[in-house]
């Protein structure tokens, strides 16, 4: 789990991976715990504390597990934190290589690599930028000296926290230059507007086609950590499944990963209090689609409850689909359950309004149909048919100062408009108005 937090996914893990290694190996509850420690569960988190929740949340499920002895020596737990930085000026940094050129080369690649690490976390590829060659020393040469630098004296306070941060990026380094069976994870969540610069400019260069959102990115960045028959499945937003702006993402997804399933969930889908929005469970493995493969669907949206979701998940029939087909839906969009002969929307329609006011032929006009446009008109904002230098500032709606029939009418309400009366009052300073004015700005 590269983006463990607190452990969740690995415990449940544990439960899981137990059972079958008592089951296949003839190992003792005890042992077997110990050996899907030692062997089997990575965690990676961004936040330090949330890693050492994590591995105690690990621990405790290892020393309750039934039938495992309860507190005990635990194997060395394989989580890290992905978010340390050196903290320290390179020239001390590199000092840890003494007088060698090439651990000193070597050493300056992984201070600049870890650098941003708060900010990048397990998005860091140590594969693609520590490479042994002549000149620098690869990371089996320079964890020895991260390692003997964990050793220095606890009194001499600067030293033993460079060698705190060291022994931690030599961790982190180690899982992210692994290759897996099985990711698993709940991604951050972060649209590119939100992004801070160096994490735009890094999604930009190295995950151009996904870099909407740090989800997306994530998703491109945990299929290169996968073995070549590995599988990465995440909790992670729909709106990537058809959203243009990720057209060509889907496309080289849809060619080259093997897809498993896609169960969208919708809205409300997770027990904590949190920011809602549509997700979905996503399986797609490392590995290229055979001709005709088909993944399946599984639609959890309708229910608001949690458990109903889940029970969905259990009992739901699976709509199957061809992988391959479904580079045929406009924009290569991800979708089950339609019927491909059935003709398409925009066949016979074009959607070029966007936004606009509710019952248009009754409030709204074009300014030249009227000889005086008097104080009960507002002028509108509206959208183009087609690409121009100016445009859409022919409207005109029946605002009748924010007390007329358009206001009053039991089926309008304001939503999300900014709308000024005649004298630059806003509406919101007259009275809370029910109005339905689909619009991107009116004045």
């Amino acid at each position: 789990d590269p983006c463990c937090g607190s452990g969740h996914f690995l415990v449940a893990a544990l439960y899981h991976l137990v059972p079958i290694r008592m089951a296949e190996e003839g190992l003792t509850a005890r042992e077997a715990c110990d050996a899907v420690l030692r062997d089997n569960l990575h965690g990676l988190e961004i936040d330090e504390r949330c890693t050492q929740i994590a591995a105690f949340a690990l621990a405790l499920a290892a020393w309750t597990y039934p039938g495992a002895g309860g507190y005990r020596p635990l194997p060395r737990l394989r989580i890290a934190c992905s978010g340390i930085a050196p903290n320290t000026k390179k020239e001390n940094w590199l000092a840890l290589a003494g007088d060698d050129e090439r651990l000193r080369n070597g050493m300056a690649r992984l201070y600049d690599l870890f650098r941003d690490a708060p900010i990048l976390g397990s998005l860091i590829d140590p594969g693609s930028a520590i490479e042994n060659n002549l000149f620098e020393a690869g990371f089996d040469e320079l964890r020895p000296l991260l390692e003997k630098a964990m050793s220095v004296e606890k009194d001499d306070y600067e030293q033993h926290e460079l060698g705190v941060a060291a022994c931690g990026i030599a961790d982190a380094v180690q899982i992210l230059g692994g290759r897996y069976h099985l990711i698993i994870t709940n991604v951050p969540y972060l649209a590119r507007g939100k992004q801070a610069n160096k994490l735009k400019e890094f999604c930009l260069k190295y995950y151009n086609e996904a870099k909407n959102d740090i989800a997306t990115v994530f998703l491109n960045r945990l299929l290169r950590l996968n073995s070549p028959a590995g599988t990465t499945a995440l909790v992670m937003p729909q709106n990537w499944l058809f959203l243009t702006s990720y057209k060509k993402f889907r496309v080289r997804l849809l060619k080259t990963r093997r897809w498993n399933f896609v169960a969208n969930l919708g809205p409300q889908a997770f027990q904590t209090p949190m920011w809602d929005f549509n997700v979905a469970l996503i399986a797609i493995s490392a590995s290229t689609p055979p001709g005709g493969h088909a993944f399946a669907g599984i639609d959890a949206t309708a229910p608001r409850a949690v458990r109903e979701k889940a029970g969905l998940l259990r009992e739901a029939d699976l709509k199957t689909v061809v992988q391959a087909e479904q580079l045929k839906n406009p924009d290569s969009r991800v979708a089950w359950g339609v019927e491909r002969e059935t003709e398409l929307l925009e066949k016979y329609a074009d959607s070029y309004w966007g936004l606009g006011s509710g019952d248009y032929p009754r409030f709204g006009r074009t300014f030249w149909e009227l000889s005086k446009i008097g104080d009960e008109w507002i002028f509108q904002l509206s959208t183009v048919e087609q690409t121009k230098l100016y445009g859409g500032r022919e409207h005109i709606l029946l605002w009748e100062n924010g007390e007329g029939a358009l206001v009053n009418h039991p089926g309008s309400f304001v939503r999300g408009t900014h709308v000024w009366g005649k004298q630059g009052v806003h509406v919101s300073q007259m009275r809370q108005l029910p109005v339905t004015l689909y619009t991107g700005e009116a004045w």
